[in-house]
């Protein structure tokens, strides 16, 4: 998988680019090379330049590919033009800060150092050192890709894309939950390259798991924090009319002093959405419906790819007889439940909470609503009557009582039972 290693401890003009040619072709080039050395699992690219004794320039962006033999610089210019391509729009259209310069601390200047490594299969982006010029946490970095192992191929150019992000990442805040690291990779992923969906089948492990906080660390063992890249585009088109260059401005709300964490990336969001008449927690409630919308219920109003996503896993589908449903949603989780009026059953239910645990606000919406994209439940007084037409989702989410911090996140689970009768 694709790997961002470093102190975040996660494991974190288009098509007509050329180089230049570091060291001039002569007579030993026409000669066959020497078998390569093996590189070792645990080298450091920046402190092992041997191992790649040939280059190519960027002459559009401050940026060296390293290689190692004449057989493997096609697939160096290709990555080149990638990162080009990719440059353009996070820097030039998005807003990301370029890379810290690492004043020769890897490779013989301050560009960008770029290593292809065939046979590591894990591409990565790993960091030197900060930035003391400035008083928030921005690293130098440099980056491995592979174009020959599981994530080259017909996937290189959204790798590419993906890795350099995380590198203009690392220019303003390397000390943040993993979570938004690799959402925001994924999401810059269909910006730059829009024609590899590779993301979709993320997005199906995101949407396997709502009951997870959104901000949860799962450790890498799902693509989830890939899959809330679903998240951004929801932002995307929900508060910024389709326009994405909130994430850059995002990603510099996000700046903080070295370890610190805080503003995080939720706290960035969230003064960006206030200035949008809403907030995050706002936006988590809003989302809960939106997320809905995907595989046979997708529609124009939401997503444009919304029927190749997964839709959310439901916690369970009754009928308007009656049923009460157990859930266990973690903060920032939310539970489905499909409600279906087959032939002959009531046409509408009392709907109410049980056994609700403390410690967070329960929010109860029905999916579709009468007028809009659902309707929220005021259960404070008791049982809300609600009609149901064919078959409708009560979506119930658990927000944090306080401040929302992914910090204090925790996989601890608040139970509750929904009360349908008829």
């Amino acid at each position: 998988m694709r790997v961002l290693a470093g102190a975040v401890a996660v494991v974190a003009a288009c098509g007509g680019t050329t180089g230049v040619s570091l060291d001039a072709p002569g007579p030993a080039d026409a000669m066959p090379d020497a078998p390569l050395a093996t590189i070792p699992a645990d080298t450091v690219p920046c402190e092992a330049m041997a191992y790649w004794p040939d280059a190519i320039r960027s002459t559009a962006h401050p940026i060296l590919v390293h290689y190692r033999a004449a057989d493997e610089e096609a697939a160096a210019r290709e990555v080149l033009a990638d990162l080009d391509r990719a440059w353009d729009v996070e820097v030039g259209t998005l807003g990301f800060r370029p890379p810290v310069d690492d004043t020769g601390a890897c490779g013989p200047d301050g560009a960008l150092d770029v290593f292809l490594w065939r046979g590591h299969e894990e591409c990565y982006v790993d960091v030197l050192g900060e930035d003391a010029a400035t008083p928030y946490d921005d690293r130098q970095a440099f980056l491995v890709i592979d174009p020959w192992g599981p994530y080259g191929g017909a996937h290189l150019d959204t790798t590419t894309a993906h890795e350099l992000d995380h590198v203009f990442q690392a220019a303003d805040d390397w000390s943040d939950a993993p979570i938004v690291y690799e959402m925001t990779s994924v999401f810059i992923e269909d910006l730059v390259f829009p024609d590899d969906n590779q993301y979709v089948d993320q997005i199906a492990d995101f949407q396997a798991h709502p009951d997870w906080s959104f901000d949860r660390d799962d450790g890498y063992e799902t693509w989830y924090m890939y899959g809330a890249a679903q998240y951004l585009r929801f932002v995307r088109d929900r508060y910024f009319g389709g326009d994405a260059a909130f994430v850059g401005a995002m990603w510099r709300g996000m700046r903080s002093p070295a370890d610190s964490g805080e503003p995080d990336f939720e706290d960035a969001l969230d003064a960006l959405l206030v200035a949008r008449g809403s907030s995050f927690r706002d936006s988590m409630i809003a989302f809960a419906r939106w997320r809905l919308y995907t595989g046979a219920h997708a529609d124009a109003a939401h997503d444009a790819e919304g029927a190749s996503f997964a839709e959310p896993a439901r916690a369970a589908a009754v009928r308007t007889t009656g049923a009460e449903v157990a859930i266990a949603p973690m903060a920032l989780g939310s539970a489905y439940i499909d409600v279906t009026a087959q032939s002959g059953d009531p046409t509408a239910v009392d709907v109410s909470l049980a056994h609700a645990a403390s410690g967070v606000q329960w929010i109860v919406q029905v999916v579709p609503g009468h007028a809009g994209d659902g309707d929220t439940l005021d259960l404070s007084h008791g049982p809300v009557h609600v009609a149901i037409a064919g078959t409708q989702t009560i979506a119930v989410t658990a927000l944090p009582t306080g401040a929302i911090d992914p910090e204090d996140r925790d996989d601890t689970t608040y139970a509750a039972s929904v009360v349908i009768a008829p």
